[in-house]
C-alpha cells in the first residue's frame, strides 16, 4: 500500500524527530561524562576521593553512557 503524501510528509517528519532525539541524547551523554570527570578529578585533588572504590561508586552514575556508546558501536 502506497503512502500518501501527507503520511509520507508525517513518516520523515518523526523520522527527523527520532534522529534529533537521538543526537541531543548522545550529547547529553557525552557532557555528562566530562562532568564526571571533572567530579573524579575534583575529588582527588581535595582529597575526598583516596582508593579505587571511591572512583567506582562515582563511575556507576557512567553506566547509561558506555551502554549507549555500546549500542552505538562506538566501542566494545
Amino acid at each position: 500500500m502506497a503512502l500518501t503524501e501527507f503520511e509520507q510528509l508525517f513518516k520523515n517528519a518523526l523520522l527527523t524527530i527520532t534522529d534529533d532525539i537521538d543526537d541531543i541524547y548522545a550529547e547529553y551523554l557525552f557532557a555528562r561524562t566530562d562532568e564526571v570527570r571533572q567530579q573524579i578529578i575534583d575529588g582527588i585533588n581535595d582529597g575526598s576521593i583516596t582508593s579505587m572504590d571511591d572512583v567506582d561508586e562515582i563511575t556507576v552514575k557512567m553506566s547509561p553512557v558506555y551502554e549507549y556508546l555500546k549500542s552505538q558501536g562506538e566501542f566494545d
